[in-house]
């Protein structure tokens, strides 16, 4: 062979080396291969056989001078006998009609009179990846040279196979990636969306929506079991091109031993059938008609099963591994979501069932302190006319006595008159009759009072009140919150003082009056107490007790006029209770005739 043949063989072997960086198939490796086989050579026949998946055969991929269509499949047996056997060892058999009495017929479906011909393996053993074929119709027998040729040609194709199997296999796994990582995305869509809906029928229709129209299954559905638990019911439901719909009104008993939706539920573990063809009587029990693949999954929540997800595809093997796993935690993302809204539900159910009770309660409340109040004045005025002298004289320890009595009754009036506001305010009946309003007056009344509650302990009463505005108000209200705050800075002072401090704040339009004392203060624990109904800070070192009305009641009157209380406190110097009251004007004031909460007196203060 000369040097311009080799120099065109070598280009030859390079060119099919390096074709898997420019083609993008096997196809054009074997045409390129079987074409210079014939050409260079001056071959009749070529054929590149390529191996099968089961590696027992070797199929025909491409072919020069016969038709591919006639050229029948390869296959090496196990055993020693067979002439292909030194082939798939990785040696080239060189077989010539005139040297073989033991023929070897070529792999045609029709007669082809081949004189000489070679089997060159495509790499040996476990990695034969191929066989090239070549013959010639006349007889010339391959020489050393040409054996050469073919030996490196054949190398030169297993590296091609080789590479372009390889980058096949880098761009098939790439593309599963991609495809898993768009999986991944939608189900963390489908897991956002349904992490905030904490109602159950909105919720159920969405995850069944979602669901069907992100991934395209023709049919998604929820099975919860019912409240009776004797069956799974169908809550939700989709099918393409459909809108989902909330318990269709399927059921299936639990009784049902063949149902999957069941056995799932029961089981705890997913279902998957792959073909419902190849299982008539899965098909024929839950199936849809255009159904092919169906997986049903558990909705877990830890160990406990609350429910199934059943997915139909109308492509059958729709489920692969990677499809089961993100479904499966997609699930357990439903079954979250789910408990989330039924617990939500519950929730709002009893907290109806306490609002109606708590409605209950203050209307009875409402109804006893009425029907408490009309006897206790009627106590009330009788025992005063009998310790008056009205019907006749009595001795001073008869005197003493009624006075007790007069003194318990109207404490006993006053926390019945606290518990009725407190119901009124609860049940929103309480409303304020606004007026002009002289606060001098009120406070001094309201000082008045206070002189007769340090009568006899050893308290001065300190009064410190400039000249105030009149404002808008409801008169007996403001009288009752500022004896609450002096009659309870009485109440838990020993000895000492308290003073009462009134002042106009011009810049601000608003009035300040302040209760300070010299009593045993308020512990920081406490400091939350003071304005919660039935509840009182402690105060051992007086032993005073209370229904603990007072303050709440107070601080609803205060905010229901637009203003604000507060208090500063340290154990062992004393406490000081601060009202700030906004300056209403008679249109401001026709907004607080009606009952309004707390909140909205604050903020139509604000505006």
């Amino acid at each position: 062979m000369g040097e311009r043949d080799r120099i065109a063989e070598f280009s030859i072997l390079y060119e099919i080396a390096s074709m898997p960086t420019r083609l993008l198939g096997l196809l054009p490796i074997g045409e390129a291969v079987v074409d210079k086989a014939t050409r260079l050579l001056s071959t009749d026949l070529a054929i590149l056989y390529l191996s099968a998946p089961e590696k027992r055969s070797f199929e025909p991929s491409a072919s020069r001078g016969v038709r591919l269509n006639r050229v029948e499949a390869l296959s090496v047996s196990s055993g020693s006998d067979d002439p292909l056997w030194e082939v798939q060892n990785g040696k080239v058999l060189v077989w010539s009609q005139t040297q073989h009495s033991k023929g070897l017929p070529p792999p045609l479906s029709v007669n082809y009179p081949v004189q000489d011909a070679l089997y060159i393996p495509i790499g040996r053993g476990d990695n034969l990846l191929g066989i090239i074929y070549v013959a010639r119709l006349t007889h010339r027998p391959f020489t050393e040279d040409e054996l050469s040729f073919f030996t490196l040609l054949a190398d030169k194709t297993a590296t091609a196979v080789e590479n372009y199997l390889l980058v096949d296999e880098t761009r098939r796994q790439l593309e599963e990636l991609k495809k898993q990582r768009s999986r991944l995305e939608i189900s963390n869509q489908v897991g956002q969306q349904i992490t905030s809906i904490l109602n159950l029928d909105d919720l159920l229709t969405q995850v069944v929506r979602s669901i069907q129209l992100q991934f395209d299954y023709n049919h998604v559905s929820v099975w919860l079991p019912s409240e009776d638990d004797q069956m799974m019911v169908a809550y939700a439901m989709v099918d393409r091109g459909q809108e989902a719909r909330l318990r269709s009104g399927e059921y299936i008993p639990f009784n049902s031993a063949a149902s999957s939706i069941v056995g799932v539920y029961q089981s705890g573990a997913y279902a998957l059938i792959q073909d419902v063809n190849a299982d008539p009587q899965q098909a024929a029990l839950e199936t849809m008609p255009n159904t092919r693949a169906e997986i049903t999954l558990p909705l877990r929540i830890g160990h406990k099963i609350i429910g199934v997800l059943d997915i139909h595809s109308d492509q059958a093997n729709a489920f692969d591994p990677q499809d089961t796993a993100l479904l499966q935690t997609l699930a357990n993302q439903i079954g979250v979501a789910v408990r989330n809204a039924q617990l939500y539900r519950e929730a709002q159910e009893a907290r109806q069932e306490a609002e109606e009770a708590n409605k209950t309660k203050t209307r009875f409340l409402a109804n006893m302190s009425h029907e408490l109040r009309t006897p206790l004045n009627v106590i009330l005025n009788f025992t005063e006319f009998v310790a008056d002298g009205f019907f006749g004289e009595i001795n001073e320890k008869q005197e003493s006595a009624l006075r007790n009595v007069l003194a318990s009754s109207e404490h006993l009036l006053t926390l019945i008159n606290e518990v009725l506001d407190l119901t009124k305010i609860e049940a929103g009946m309480m409303v304020l009759f606004m007026e002009k309003v002289d606060l001098n007056a009120i406070l001094a009344a309201v000082i008045s009072m206070g002189k007769g509650l340090v009568k006899e302990k050893p308290i001065q009463l300190e009064v410190n009140v400039g000249h105030l505005p009149a404002t808008y108000g409801d008169n007996r209200r403001l009288r009752q919150v500022f004896l609450n705050i002096l009659s309870n800075a009485v109440k838990f002072t020993k000895n000492g003082k308290v003073t009462l401090t009134a002042s106009f704040d011009e810049p601000a339009n608003e009035i300040e009056v302040s209760v300070s004392d010299t009593g045993i203060g308020i512990a920081q624990e406490d400091w939350d107490k003071v304005f919660e109904s039935f509840k009182q800070a402690k105060h051992d070192l007086t032993g005073t007790v209370g229904t603990g009305l007072g303050m709440p009641i107070s601080k609803y009157f205060v905010e229901m006029h637009g203003g604000k209380i507060w208090f500063e406190s340290t154990i062992g110097v004393g406490t000081t209770f601060y009202v700030r009251l906004p300056l209403l004007s008679q249109d401001q004031a026709e907004q607080y005739t009606q009952s309004v909460t707390p909140q909205d007196a604050l903020n139509q203060a604000g505006s």
